[in-house]
């Protein structure tokens, strides 16, 4: 089972790809930060991925509060486009709570998250916070399929 995360921004989206075929188990195939301009671009990256690796889920992290209104409809906005493009696609939509996603990775703290992620997948040098929580969402939005028995692995 594949998974697409998403971590929406304003003007970075992290990314990443996560494979699981073993519950707990969990491999990186792609990672990365986008800089967006404009909603095309995460239509585009969607698209190539989907392409490239074939996942069946796209998992995102559910806005629970606008922190700036300005910023946080862009997240929005964002999300629904991704929400759209995976009905449109007929993938499985993993919406998950900031607090799900430390529960699931057994941290507390956002820092202790992003240290975790490096940690599981033994990632070195410089990478953006962003992607860290891309990596993390899509291991967590795994991890529930799993725990529900509906992987085919």
């Amino acid at each position: 089972m594949r998974c697409l995360g998403i971590d929406t921004g304003k003007k970075n989206v992290g990314y990443a790809v996560v494979e699981s075929r073993t519950k707990g188990i969990y491999q990186l195939l792609d990672y990365g930060l986008l800089k967006i301009k404009e909603y095309q671009q995460l239509e585009k990256l969607f698209k190539e991925k989907l392409e490239e690796y074939n996942f069946e889920v796209v998992a995102y992290e559910r806005i629970l509060n606008l922190k700036g209104f300005k910023t946080g409809s862009y997240l929005l906005e964002e999300n629904g486009i991704l929400k759209l493009l995976a009905e449109k696609n007929n993938l499985e939509v993993s919406e998950l709570s900031p607090k799900e996603i430390r529960k699931h990775w057994f941290v507390r703290t956002k820092k202790e998250l992003q240290e975790k992620i490096r940690k599981y997948f033994e990632l070195k040098g410089k990478i953006s916070e962003h992607t860290l929580d891309a990596i993390a969402i899509a291991g967590c939005a795994l991890g529930k399929i799993w725990k529900r028995g509906d992987s085919n692995g």
